[in-house]
């Protein structure tokens, strides 16, 4: 494993350096903090979910991947191909990855997006913003976004 040039301050009897990015660099920093996590929330399993979109001679025309953990679904990547835009694919993907979600736990779901891409499709199917990256990249903001669901527990129960 190569090391980069150290970092001038640091502890004494410990040397900070960039590491070359690999599984085996990351793998024991991963493990640490699930470690710790784990210690603190108990077993956290991990359940990735990919949804897909085909045309008639099976082509994907669109998906959605994600991954339910801690009980949310973070829907990490949506895409429709152009021709099928606005005829209610993605509304469809969303559904059934949220679907999949609920069926292995999920209560909640979250995505981020950018101004130029798809916050308004995403408040249609009921997310709400929670946070926002001003100027995140060229003038377009990042944004947070989240839905329950299942049904919302009460204020009093919390």
């Amino acid at each position: 494993m190569a090391r980069r040039e150290a970092v001038t301050f640091q502890p004494p009897g410990v040397i900070v350096a960039r590491e070359e990015f690999s599984e085996a660099s990351c793998a024991p920093i991963n493990e640490g903090l699930r470690s710790f996590n784990r210690n603190v929330l108990g077993p956290m399993p991990q359940q990735p979910l990919v949804v897909s979109a085909r045309d008639t001679e099976g082509n994907v025309i669109g998906g959605v991947i994600g991954e339910v953990f801690l009980d949310w679904l973070h829907i990490q990547v949506l895409w429709v191909a152009e021709p099928n835009r606005l005829r209610g694919v993605g509304s469809s993907l969303v559904r059934a990855i949220e679907a999949e979600a609920r069926s292995v736990g999920a209560t909640r779901a979250y995505v981020d997006t950018v101004t130029f891409q798809a916050p308004g499709f995403y408040a249609k199917l009921g997310y709400v913003e929670f946070g926002r990256n001003k100027n995140f990249v060229k003038g377009h903001d990042r944004i947070y976004l989240e839905r329950y669901l299942t049904a919302r527990p009460r204020a009093d129960v919390l």
